[in-house]
């Protein structure tokens, strides 16, 4: 009896190895995700940090930048007033001597017309320009002889769809302009018309005596000629080929000589 006894408890005392193998994978199973989950908390710590390290060098580099290239700007702006300094003044001298140039050369062209004058309004076709010229002049009482009267020549220009015709006069000498514009002066509030003239040609129109201008001269006194009447000027005239433009009788008499002049007086005048 006794001896079976003995043979029962060492029975009992014996476990089954398929119950320790399972034991002891269910224990590293159960290790491997508790380092899993560790690794996994390490590398999300890892990545926080470095995801923070590269924004903020990001963000230094960005800083960084925009420092040198704002340096950069500053220094091409800095550059840029010095060249507009260095150059301003060589220009605006050059453009002082492109001015003055261009005056010589109109006054040089005005210098091969200053004998000349313009008279409008009289019909294209005359059977003998020059006596019709000669004619004029006797009606403002002119002291001018035939042999005063180099040429006659006619000049067709196109304005408004329409053929405007002048008469170019070549006179002897200044002298003899001088004395036509003297009596014309006189004669300013005395309108002459074609059918004075005895001319065969239906209607009538008025007769005008005009200095003889480059197209330098011409340009100007049409601009001039508007700035007087937007700002209310008095006189405008034309002496010698110079334009000369006055406020009132005793304002100061302005010379144009250059689209420069007119834009100086423009700026005086400025409406605010």
């Amino acid at each position: 009896m006794a001896g079976n006894t003995r043979s029962t408890n060492q029975r009992a005392s014996v476990q089954p190895k398929d119950a320790i193998s399972t034991k002891k994978l269910e224990d590293l199973l159960e290790h491997i995700d508790t380092s899993m989950k560790e690794i996994k908390i390490f590398f999300e710590k890892k990545f926080q940090t470095f995801e923070k390290s590269f924004e903020k060098k990001i963000e230094d580099l960005a800083t960084s930048i925009n420092l040198e290239f704002k340096d950069v700007e500053e220094k091409i702006e800095k550059i840029e007033k010095n060249i507009s300094k260095k150059y301003e003044s060589k220009i605006l001298n050059l453009e002082n001597r492109v001015m003055k140039l261009e005056s010589i050369l109109n006054k040089n062209e005005y210098e091969k017309i200053r004998n000349n004058i313009v008279i409008a309004g009289l019909p294209e076709n005359i059977p003998d320009p020059t006596k019709t010229i000669k004619s004029i002049f006797e009606k403002i009482e002119a002291n001018v002889e035939m042999s005063d009267i180099i040429s006659v020549k006619k000049q067709r220009n196109q304005k408004m769809n329409k053929i405007i015709v002048n008469y170019i006069i070549e006179l002897k000498n200044y002298d003899v302009k001088s004395e036509i514009f003297a009596k014309k002066k006189i004669y300013k509030n005395t309108h002459l018309y074609t059918e004075e003239l005895n001319l065969q040609m239906k209607g009538s129109s008025e007769i005008f005596i005009r200095n003889h201008l480059t197209p330098v001269q011409s340009k100007l006194f049409f601009q001039a000629k508007k700035f007087k009447i937007e700002n209310k000027f008095r006189y405008l005239w034309i002496s010698d080929g110079r334009i000369l433009l006055r406020e009132e009788d005793r304002s100061k008499v302005y010379e144009i000589s250059s689209q420069y002049d007119l834009d100086q007086i423009q700026l005086q005048y400025r409406k605010p």
